[in-house]
């Protein structure tokens, strides 16, 4: 199935037209010892504009160079980003490098004698089912006599499949190109607040550029995915904990409403119409068990992002915490109480002991 074309793709790859974020990319998830020769100072873009008209008006190319080996030639790195699979991926990466090289010899950047400069081809695919395509244009060749495949141009990519990569890896970055994963992998039901309040806090000591192009992104993200409904409410939810109260509360009603219809097909099935409002009541009861046990794993997560470890009194303290009301006044303290204690305080308020 084709992914279909987001506003958010534009913002996604706005984002890597900033040097922390391409540096961030390679040296967080490339695994490849040419890396450490990687001088990332010297980071510059190339616009792929001077390369050819029909190359500049591709979707989504970038072009970045850089010295390597402390040598006075560039490492070229080429970006293509990719939402959907292309069968075909590397002949269009050996197109690329050949017109880049071609480029620089029409340019005279390349002279009669010198070596070609080394590119480094990078697909970052973001699409919802995992590459399966091939990487080098060896896999595409038909089967010919060994002779003759020595004639023929032999090219491959690095691939960064997004959704393929480790959580620890992911937990392991660094770089400011790992926040945008971390985002992308957000769900219906998870802890927003603590993730945007990190991203948040670390794209300060970026350019401003980066921050406008990364908060553009993160807006139109959460509103694609439903988390959040307008750019108003991702505006208040930076500064108001509240905010992911309210989120909290949709989810709520969804899984109250979920719970009621399977109520309602569990009473059918028994063909009676005490059967129909006892199948509905057990629903609406396991539909709110369901949202009493979401809020409890959000809040103990928004808890683990602030304030580790969390300790198992705590822990246990919060399964005897059943109340609505209760949870959605915890969540919202997360990120105003001072320490874990007067978190603990706020908590035992909420015992049933208490009431």
């Amino acid at each position: 199935m084709v992914r279909r074309r987001t506003p958010t793709d534009g913002a996604y790859k706005a984002c890597f037209s900033d040097k922390a974020m391409v540096a961030s990319l390679v040296q967080d998830f490339v695994q490849a010892d040419f890396v450490q020769d990687m001088d990332f100072s010297t980071l510059e873009p190339f616009p792929t504009a001077r390369v050819t008209k029909g190359f500049s008006q591709r979707y989504g190319d970038a072009i970045w160079r850089l010295h390597w080996q402390n040598m006075p030639s560039f490492l070229f790195l080429m970006l293509e980003f990719q939402s959907r699979i292309d069968p075909f991926m590397p002949v269009r990466i050996l197109v690329y490098a050949a017109l880049l090289w071609q480029f620089l010899i029409d340019q005279g950047e390349i002279s009669p004698g010198d070596r070609l400069p080394p590119i480094f081809p990078i697909v970052l695919y973001n699409g919802r089912t995992k590459w399966h395509a091939a990487r080098d244009i060896k896999s595409l060749l038909c089967p010919m006599p060994k002779d003759l495949l020595a004639y023929q141009p032999t090219q491959k990519f690095f691939l960064i499949d997004e959704n393929a990569l480790s959580q620890k890896v992911i937990d392991a970055a660094r770089g400011v190109s790992a926040h945008l994963f971390r985002l992308e992998r957000l769900r219906k039901g998870d802890s927003v607040f603590g993730l945007l309040r990190d991203v948040l806090a670390d794209l300060q000591q970026h350019s401003e550029s980066l921050r406008q192009t990364f908060d553009e992104w993160i807006c139109l993200f959460l509103r694609d995915r439903k988390i959040l409904k307008s750019e108003a409410e991702y505006q208040r939810i930076k500064g108001d904990t509240s905010m992911f109260g309210e989120a909290l509360k949709e989810w709520e009603e969804d899984l109250l409403l979920k719970g009621k219809k399977l109520g309602k097909k569990e009473g059918k099935k028994e063909g009676k119409k005490e059967g129909l409002k006892l199948g509905a009541k057990r629903g609406e009861k396991k539909g709110e068990a369901n949202v009493i046990s979401a809020m409890k794993r959000a809040l103990l997560q928004a808890l683990g992002e602030r304030f580790k470890p969390i300790s198992r009194a705590i822990r246990k303290k919060l399964q005897n915490v059943n109340e609505n009301a209760s949870l959605f006044e915890l969540i919202a303290s997360v990120n105003v109480v001072k320490d874990l204690q007067e978190f603990d305080a706020l908590l035992d308020s909420k015992l049933p002991s208490h009431e």
